[in-house]
């Protein structure tokens, strides 16, 4: 599936599951660096999606670190950084198995 084609999966409440206005270019080239540098370290798509997800754990704790750090206690802004960081994350694995299936 494409992250063109993820833009009409509908998530909970109809919502798009990730809006292709959230998508900007640089997103989907991190993406496809992820699928270049796992298939030249020689990684099968299951071995460089489980690296992807180790950095995808490794950046929601450091943001969750800066906003307690930060005092953040408001739902509303957790419930954003948390919306924020999915967007970007299952964005940038959508774009790695999409480079995976075109290579």
């Amino acid at each position: 599936m494409s992250v063109s084609a993820l833009a009409r999966v509908r998530g909970p409440a109809g919502r798009p599951a990730v809006p292709a206005s959230a998508v900007p270019p640089e997103v989907v080239t991190v993406g496809e660096t992820y699928e270049q540098l796992g298939r030249e370290a020689g990684l099968s798509l299951s071995e460089t999606v489980g690296v992807f997800l180790y950095f995808r754990d490794f950046l929601y704790d450091s943001v969750v670190d800066v906003y307690q750090a930060s005092g953040q206690r408001a739902a509303r802004e957790w419930a954003n950084m948390h919306r924020r960081i999915a967007t970007f994350t299952n964005a940038v694995l959508l774009a790695l198995i999409a480079a995976y299936e075109r290579s």
